[in-house]
């Protein structure tokens, strides 16, 4: 992570949360770098400028619970900020060149407190995304580990290729990694999909999407009330 100038784009972020951006910090992150790391200190609150990043979280077991990407308009660290957590419940790990504003947990529980469109927004985007992860559960339990796969590549995807090492790909679709492997074979197969050496290039989207059949495009986190 580095500091960089503040982007003009991102003042339209400042101005939804009615805020200065002077309050802000802007930062970069590099892909594979991370905001977030499961169970270790956080203390910045981050507004995604642009960019991709994606998130993860395991129970104490170690068992998978949940994936998701986020982009611009998201927040990261909004849920640990207002339930009082000093250790992040998630981990977050940017997928490509990410331009974030951020703010410190000490001065956005300051915002919290005297800045009233600030916090109805925050309490607002953290009240979305967990209807978000309850509704794409509920959605993701009903289907096909197919279709789950073809969701997944579409929704993760960058530029048209997908990295995710297939371990946790096995692990957030709830398939074997044979079975993951048999699938992935069958798509490049078709058509759909092209490997190269660790990743795989969408070579066939309009496929993809029937077969995902809409899967993961319900709801948007960056769908948020002013």
């Amino acid at each position: 992570m580095k500091t960089i100038p503040f982007p003009k784009e991102a003042q339209t972020i400042a101005d939804s949360y009615g805020l200065p951006s002077s309050v802000f910090q802007a930062v970069r992150f590099e892909p594979h770098e991370f905001l977030f790391r499961q169970g270790y200190p956080c203390q910045t609150l981050y507004f995604i400028v642009s960019g991709d990043a994606a998130f993860q979280n395991y129970a104490d077991d170690g068992s998978f619970l949940s994936y998701g990407r986020l982009s611009a308009s998201n927040t990261v660290g909004e849920m640990e900020l207002l339930c009082g957590e000093t250790n992040a419940t998630t981990t977050v790990e940017a997928l490509s060149p990410l331009y974030c504003l951020s703010l410190s947990f000490q001065q956005a529980n300051q915002l919290l407190e005297t800045t009233p469109r600030f916090s109805l927004k925050l309490a607002r985007y953290a009240a979305q995304g967990w209807r978000y992860m309850k509704e794409n559960y509920a959605i993701n339990r009903n289907k096909s580990a197919i279709k789950r796969l073809a969701g997944f590549l579409l929704q993760y995807q960058v530029n048209g290729w997908f990295e995710m090492p297939l371990t946790e790909l096995s692990a957030a679709l709830s398939v074997s990694y044979r079975h993951l492997q048999r699938m992935m074979a069958d798509l490049c197969d078709k058509g759909l999909l092209r490997k190269e050496k660790r990743r795989y290039q969408l070579v066939d989207r309009t496929a993809l999407i029937h077969l995902n059949d809409d899967l993961f495009s319900r709801y948007s986190l960056s769908e948020i009330d002013e």
